[in-house]
């Protein structure tokens, strides 16, 4: 039995629907969460990619600053009397930690990937899940993100001997980089590591519940007398 094909609609090659990717460009097959086939998407281009990230950065970046140096005595003294600056900027930064994983699991996309048309779907086009919007996000990128902030520290403010500690420290940083460039669907180490994508486009439905209902059939005439 030849399974059923659809041309592409980036180069209009013949793909069959069980096809990870595109048989001509390569571009990612969507699906549905019933498996029902979705069309296709092109890969998220890296600047384009920055951006979004950037944009969901000072997202709780731009607050965060605003508290420590809008109200630097009360980051000094963390009592009541002073405001609890000290706890605001901890309920920022876990609300930063939190809403990657969040908004990756519930739709595919953050405010930047919104704004930049791109969404995260799993590696055989369906809708990611919560465990890999959380590898992702709160795993793969602050394994990312952390590692290279230590490294830089130790770098520009260590001994000799602790910044080689710094190098290594940036070695997740080179690693997601070389992938992000390598990889034929520019994904980087949180991707590889959720088993992710990131391309462009409007988001897979999550569920089946909320697919358009079918078209009620017309009602068969009344027999004649």
């Amino acid at each position: 039995m030849i399974a059923p094909v659809a041309p592409c609609p980036l180069c209009a090659a013949q793909t069959p629907y069980d096809w990870n990717r595109c048989a001509g460009c390569g571009a990612q097959r969507l699906r549905r969460a019933d498996g029902e086939h979705h069309g296709f998407a092109p890969a998220g281009g890296t600047w384009r990619r920055l951006a979004a990230a950037l944009i969901d950065v000072a997202l709780f970046a731009i607050p965060a600053a605003v508290v420590v140096f809008g109200l630097p005595d009360r980051i000094a003294d963390p009592t009541p009397a002073a405001g609890g600056g000290e706890a605001l900027v901890g309920a920022i930064i876990l609300a930063g930690l939190l809403y990657g994983p969040v908004a990756i699991g519930a739709t595919g996309r953050t405010v930047g990937k919104r704004l930049l048309d791109l969404q995260i779907v799993s590696t055989d086009g369906a809708p990611p899940s919560y465990p890999q919007a959380g590898m992702r996000e709160g795993v793969g990128k602050v394994l990312v993100i952390g590692a290279t902030a230590a490294g830089a520290a130790l770098l520009l403010t260590a001994e000799i001997d602790q910044q080689l500690i710094g190098l290594l420290l940036l070695f997740p940083a080179g690693a997601a980089a070389g992938l992000l460039a390598a990889d034929g669907r520019h994904r980087s180490l949180h991707d590889h590591l959720a088993d992710t994508v990131c391309v462009r486009g409007v988001p897979v439905r999550k569920t089946v519940s909320d697919r358009p209902a079918p078209a009620a059939a017309p009602a068969s005439p009344d027999p004649a007398p």
